[in-house]
């Protein structure tokens, strides 16, 4: 997609999945339900 992996959120309900994207240096949000996860990815779309 031609970004970089600090410009990308990566979503998903294993831990061993965040903990791998955020060390590939991307956004890991883990997934716990849908307010959780959309009110981080806001987070994270607005710099916080």
């Amino acid at each position: 997609m031609g970004v970089e992996a600090a410009e990308t959120i990566f979503v998903d309900d294993f831990a061993r999945n965040i903990e791998a994207a955020n060390r590939l240096g991307m956004r890991g949000i883990l997934f716990t339900s849908r307010e959780q996860a959309m009110a981080e990815i806001e987070a994270a779309l607005s710099g916080k």
